[in-house]
């Protein structure tokens, strides 16, 4: 990639999550060229539409998103990255949009569980289009989460049109990323989601085809315990809510 001296000779991992998602990540040595992260993204991800955001393995102990960004499903796929290059199936690492620390555990070759310690969601009611829905907050992206009755459609134009004005009436345009979630309730309280994913810092717009965090905001507005939710693409990412402000996700994982 031109522009981008200190890493143009590095090769792009791109690692799906739950069969979707999918990440570009290189290994970089270490934080020294953050200022180019957000560049070297736009004009990757403006060369393979497919891949849907973009993150930097800073040495094998700190992760660092394009936007600067919290992002459930990248962290495990930098866990899988992480856990090939040292050697561990266990072990962990900081990263973006999260003060805490996330602690791996690769449980077979494609089954990668992180857990995120000292993650402060919190959760409030809001209106939106007249219908109670609700705003998690993760720090590092937040989510409005819509009541089940607000049915998704898979026009883009539909779901742009939506996030923006949910983003305009909410105030949300200052923050590093903003999902609006649309979720559906399924036989023996199966739910499935359709997450829309803006990334301010790179302006990146997506329907993902899987969403980490859009399901942990999900797990948090249920107010249950744990949740396997059911992606885009039609696999699933279980959800765990655990002791004090931890949360785990799991799913198979796989690089294309």
């Amino acid at each position: 990639m031109k522009g981008t001296s200190f890493m143009k000779n590095e090769n792009v991992i791109v690692v799906l999550a739950a069969g979707g998602n999918p990440t570009g990540i290189i290994f970089v040595e270490n934080a020294g060229g953050r200022e180019e992260y957000a560049s070297f993204a736009k004009e990757y991800m403006g060369s393979r539409p497919d891949v849907e955001q973009f993150g930097f393995i800073e040495g094998t102990s700190h992760f660092q998103m394009s936007g600067g960004e919290f992002c459930g499903n990248a962290a495990r796929a930098a866990a899988l990255l992480i856990s090939q290059k040292t050697g561990k199936t266990a072990g962990s690492f900081t990263m973006s949009g999260f003060d805490g620390t996330v602690n791996y555990l690769v449980l077979h070759p494609d089954t990668v569980t992180c857990t995120f310690t000292d993650l402060p969601i919190s959760s409030k009611p809001v209106m939106v289009e007249g219908k109670e829905a609700t705003l998690v907050d993760l720090g590092g992206i937040v989510h409005v989460v819509l009541p089940e009755s607000e049915k998704f459609r898979d026009d883009k134009e539909y779901y742009t049109t939506y996030h923006r004005k949910v983003t305009s009436e909410l105030n949300l345009g200052s923050r590093a990323a903003v999902g609006v979630v649309w979720q559906s309730l399924g036989e023996n309280d199966s739910v499935s989601i359709d997450p829309v994913v803006w990334v301010r810092d790179i302006d990146s717009f997506f329907y993902e085809t899987a969403c980490g965090s859009g399901t942990l905001a999900v797990l948090v507005a249920s107010q249950k315990t744990n949740v396997d939710i059911v992606q885009p693409t039609g696999q699933t990412i279980h959800s765990e809510k655990l002791s004090g402000t931890s949360y785990l996700l799991r799913s198979t994982m796989g690089i294309t």
